[in-house]
């Protein structure tokens, strides 16, 4: 175990003087992962709490969301998919506490290129997204 200046502590694995492998890390302004390091970045399956009462489950690569996961808004709303550098990127689907679903593809963080959004109401919206916007 190992007590940062700033009062983050780290339980883990290391390899040298770097965390690797499987650890804990309690950020002192708030905040939890628990799971995979390389270098000292999250990397690997992993969970994320985050202070403001977001959490993420799933993949890390270089300390960012990367891969399959899973994001818990504080909202209430959920994001389930593909991650790229720490992005919704790639296929996923996104679901409103109110019930409307988007389910396609998102490029940075918005919806991009195929989907389909199903409203709560059972309208649909399907075909071509572009910068978050439906376009035909």
């Amino acid at each position: 175990t190992l007590t940062y200046a700033d009062g983050s502590v780290y339980t883990g694995s290391w390899v040298g003087n770097e965390r690797s492998g499987q650890g804990t890390l309690t950020l002192a302004g708030g905040g939890n992962y628990v799971g995979g390091f390389l270098h000292n970045k999250y990397h690997g399956s992993g969970t994320f709490i985050y202070n403001d009462g977001g959490k993420y489950v799933g993949q890390f690569y270089e300390g960012k969301r990367h891969g399959q996961g899973i994001y818990y808004f504080p909202s209430g709303n959920v994001y389930e998919g593909e991650w790229l550098d720490g992005e919704r990127t790639g296929y996923g689907t996104f679901r409103w506490t109110d019930g409307t679903v988007h389910q396609g593809q998102w490029l940075n963080g918005k919806r991009h290129g195929e989907g389909t959004l199903t409203y709560s109401d059972g309208r649909v919206r399907s075909g071509l997204w572009e910068d978050d916007k439906f376009i035909s």
